[in-house]
């Protein structure tokens, strides 16, 4: 008797579901090329802007960029948002 084969596309799916479930990540669909119904699309572009605006208005020289997004990253990260009900994201 043979066994039907698993395909990787299920495997895969398997995998993420496990991670998600341990990790508590909440698991969402969108459509292809349709980024406004990403939410973390959003919060990427508020990254890049933020850490444009830090660099401008710090007058830090350009090669510093990847650290100026950590920093601007962790300063989102530990900012309480009204909608997480004056709670911190991190």
């Amino acid at each position: 008797m043979e066994l039907p084969m698993r395909s990787e596309v299920t495997i895969q799916r398997c995998r993420q579901e496990l991670v998600s479930q341990r990790s508590h990540i909440k698991s969402e669909n969108t459509e292809p090329r349709k980024p406004n119904q990403n939410s973390s699309e959003r919060k990427t572009q508020d990254v890049k802007k933020n850490t444009s605006k830090v660099l401008d208005k710090t007058g830090a020289p350009g090669y510093l960029w990847f650290f100026c997004m950590i920093y601007v990253a962790m300063v989102m990260n530990f900012t309480a948002l009204e909608s997480l009900g004056w709670i911190t994201p991190h």
